[in-house]
C-alpha cells in the first residue's frame, strides 16, 4: 500500500503490536509513533539548521553566504519585482497607502492572533511566508540547495545576533540593519526572559488564549522582536530586517517541536475554518500562489524541509485521525474578576504599577481561589492573569516583565514579588496598530485595540499564598519595563512609549479544557 493512500484512509486512535528485533518481545506503541516508524519519508529533503553550527563549521559558511548573496540580489530589485527584498517585507507590513500598492499585491497581510482570540493562523501563515521566501532566495543565490538557517537564541552561548549580520557594520553587508538596538548589533545577547522557550512549550493546547500558538507568539517571538528593535520593532518594518527569517524560521521549529512532545499536543484540525484559511504570496518565479493552512501541516511529505535538531516526523495522519478541538477560547471561565479598566501606566524608577480596582473585584479572589480549590494540586483549575488592549503612542526598544504580588486584606503586608512572564510590545505602537486594523477589516475579522496577552500563574499564586497563613488576599500586579538585552540599563524606555492598558483581569478556568 503507498504511504499516500494509507493515510488517506485514516486509522482511529490506538496502539500497534510490534515485535522488537532486538529481543523479540511483542510491545504496544502510540498509533502516531508507529507511524513516524514506519511511514516516515527517508528521502533527501531541505534541511533548515542551526546557523550558529554552520559558522562553527566554517565563519564563512556556504549557507550563510548564499543567504547574504540571494538577499543582495533581492535588495538590487525594483520595489514594485514580486521578489524583490522591498516587495517580500511589504507582504508582513507596509508603511506605503493602499493606492501604491502594484496591482494584486498581497501587501500587509500578516496573521498576528494577539489582536483576536479568534484569529489562530500567526504559526500557519508564517511557515507560508518562509516557504516562498527560502524559494525566493535560493532562486537568486544560485544555491540549488539552500535552507534558511535558523538562529536558536535560546540555546546557551547563542544568545547574541549571529556575526554575519552584525559585521562589517556597514552597506556593504546585506545582512546588516543600521535600525536595531545598538546593543543587539554590537553583539550584546538577549536576556533569557526574552529567549524562554519553556512556557510555550510546556502548553498542551493550540489555540486558546493561553494555549502554545498565542504564547508562543509572545515569548519568545513577539519578545525577541522588541528587544532586537528598529525595523525588528514594528509590523511595517519587521520583514527589512534579514534577521527576520532566522528568527522566524526558529519560531517554525518550535511548532515542530512541540508538536514531537506529544501528550495530546495536536493541530486544530477538526476546525474546519482553520483548515481552510488561505493566504497568498510570491513564488521564486513571481506568480501570485495561494495555500492553506492543511497544507502546511507536514513539513516534510508537503513542503520537502525538516529541521536537525533532531528530525521529528509529524506525519499526515495527525491530521485525518479523530482528534479533540481546542477551543478553549471559547469556553467561559468558571470565574472571571475584573482588576481594572483603561489604566495608564505611571512609572517610578523601575516599574508601572497597575492601579487595581478592588471593589471591582468584589472582594472575591480568595474566595474564588478556595472555591476552585485552586490551592491544592489536584485541583482541575488554573489562574491566569490576562492584560487586555496594551497600546503604545510611539515603539518601544523592549517590552514588560510582569510581576505578581499578593496582599494580606488583614494586614495590608504584600508578599515578595514573582515573575510570571512578559507583556509583549510588538505591534502596540499607533503605526503597527493602524496597519493591522486595516488587514483586520479587510479580512472582516475584529480587532482589539491593542496586545493583549493571557499568563497561566497558578503556581505563583500557590506559592505566594502559602506565606500569607490563610488570610485573604487581593493581588498586585507590576510591569517592568526592560530592553530585554544583557547588560542594557537603559531607563525610561517605557514612559517615553506612553503605554495605556485597557482591562486588567484574574479568571479562574478548568484546565487543559477540550471540546469533543
Amino acid at each position: 500500500m503507498r504511504r499516500r493512500d494509507f493515510l488517506a484512509g485514516g486509522l482511529a486512535i490506538g496502539t500497534v503490536a510490534i515485535t522488537n528485533p532486538a529481543n523479540g518481545q511483542v510491545q504496544l506503541i502510540d498509533i502516531q509513533d508507529f507511524i513516524r516508524w514506519k511511514f516516515c519519508p527517508a528521502g533527501k529533503t531541505f534541511m533548515r539548521r542551526d546557523v550558529y553550527t554552520l559558522l562553527g563549521q566554517d565563519p564563512n559558511h556556504p549557507i550563510v553566504q548564499s543567504y547574504r548573496d540571494g538577499v543582495a540580489v533581492m535588495r538590487s530589485l525594483p520595489a514594485t519585482e514580486p521578489t524583490s527584498w522591498a516587495y517580500q517585507a511589504n507582504i508582513h507590513g507596509t508603511t506605503l497607502a493602499p493606492s501604491q500598492w502594484p496591482p494584486g499585491a498581497p501587501f500587509e497581510t500578516c496573521e498576528h492572533s494577539s489582536f483576536s482570540v479568534r484569529n489562530m493562523h500567526f504559526l500557519p501563515w508564517h511557515r507560508m511566508y518562509l516557504y516562498f521566501f527560502e524559494k525566493i532566495v535560493r532562486f537568486h543565490s544560485g544555491n540549488r540547495d539552500f535552507a534558511l538557517p535558523y538562529w536558536n537564541y535560546s540555546k546557551s552561548g547563542q544568545a547574541a545576533l549571529p556575526e554575519p549580520f552584525r559585521t562589517p557594520a556597514g552597506a556593504s553587508n546585506a545582512l546588516y540593519d543600521a535600525t536595531r538596538s545598538s546593543s543587539i548589533n554590537s553583539g550584546n545577547g538577549l536576556s533569557s526572559s526574552t529567549t524562554n522557550t519553556s512556557t510555550a512549550l510546556g502548553r498542551t493546547s493550540f489555540t486558546g488564549t493561553s494555549g502554545f500558538s498565542s504564547s508562543l507568539e509572545g515569548t519568545p517571538h513577539g519578545v525577541v522582536h522588541s528587544a532586537i528593535g528598529g525595523n525588528m520593532g514594528g509590523f511595517s518594518g519587521a520583514g527589512r530586517d534579514p534577521i527576520f527569517w532566522l528568527h522566524h524560521c526558529n519560531v517554525d521549529r518550535l511548532w515542530e517541536k512541540w508538536l514531537s512532545q506529544g501528550g495530546g499536543r495536536v493541530n486544530p484540525i477538526g476546525d474546519a475554518a482553520w483548515m481552510g484559511r488561505t493566504a497568498t504570496f510570491v513564488d521564486e518565479c513571481g506568480h501570485f500562489v495561494t495555500m492553506t493552512n492543511s497544507d502546511v501541516l507536514d513539513t516534510i511529505a508537503q513542503l520537502d524541509y525538516q529541521y536537525d535538531d533532531p528530525r521529528e516526523c509529524i506525519p499526515l495522519l495527525i491530521a485525518k485521525v479523530p482528534a479533540h478541538r481546542f477551543l478553549a477560547q471559547q469556553v467561559r471561565p468558571l470565574t472571571n474578576l475584573v482588576l481594572a479598566n483603561a489604566t495608564r501606566l505611571e512609572f517610578d524608577d523601575r516599574e508601572a504599577r497597575l492601579k487595581l480596582d478592588r471593589d471591582a473585584a468584589g472582594g472575591e479572589i480568595s474566595e474564588a481561589i478556595k472555591r476552585h480549590e485552586v490551592l491544592s494540586d489536584r485541583s482541575g483549575a488554573e489562574v491566569l492573569l490576562r492584560i487586555e488592549e496594551l497600546t503604545l503612542e510611539a515603539p518601544m526598544d523592549g517590552y514588560f516583565e510582569v510581576w505578581l504580588s499578593l496582599v494580606s486584606e488583614e494586614t495590608g503586608r504584600e508578599t515578595d514579588q514573582l515573575y510570571v512572564g512578559n507583556l509583549n510590545t510588538f505591534g502596540a505602537d499607533r503605526a503597527s496598530r493602524a496597519a493591522m486594523e486595516r488587514a483586520m477589516k479587510e479580512r472582516g475579522m475584529d480587532m482589539k485595540g491593542g496586545v493583549s496577552v493571557a499568563l497561566e500563574v497558578t503556581e505563583a499564586v500557590r506559592k505566594l499564598a502559602g506565606g500569607l497563613d490563610g488570610a485573604a488576599f487581593d493581588v498586585s500586579v507590576a510591569l517592568r519595563p526592560t530592553t530585554g538585552v544583557e547588560d542594557d540599563t537603559r531607563a525610561g524606555l517605557g514612559a517615553r512609549s506612553e503605554p495605556s492598558v485597557g482591562s486588567v483581569m484574574l479568571e479562574i478556568v478548568p484546565r487543559d479544557v477540550v471540546e469533543e
